[in-house]
């Protein structure tokens, strides 16, 4: 059966982050795309993705990534990721993500990056 999947959005400042916690998979990666989507669809310009307790991506979760990504560019905003474990750092490395995103070891610094004007 594996791991539950949850998201759960919270404000910091002006920043909307999103806490991923389990599995992001062929099952769970629709409703997690469809809330960070429809954030950004409603005027988020920054966004930063909390993957601290995110214990598995697949190819799904990595389109995910360059969908939202690709709607942020298109409406001048930030998308982030921070806190990656190690075994997803290494999948989003070998995918070639590092050159489209710069990865944070803290939430915190994501923050204050997305929080300057």
């Amino acid at each position: 059966m594996g791991q539950d999947f949850t998201i759960r959005s919270r404000r910091e400042g002006p920043v909307l982050v999103f806490d991923l916690t389990g599995r992001l998979d062929d099952r769970t990666t629709p409703m997690a795309a469809h809330r960070v989507e429809d954030a950004i669809r409603e005027g988020e310009r920054r966004i930063l993705l909390n993957f601290t307790d995110l214990a598995y991506i697949n190819s799904e979760g990595l389109r995910m990534l360059l969908t939202g990504l690709k709607l942020m560019r298109e409406r001048e905003g930030k998308f982030l990721i921070a806190c990656l474990q190690p075994p997803i750092k290494k999948i989003l490395q070998v995918a070639g993500f590092d050159r489209m995103f710069i990865f944070y070891d803290r939430c915190s610094d994501a923050i204050e990056v997305l929080s300057r004007p």
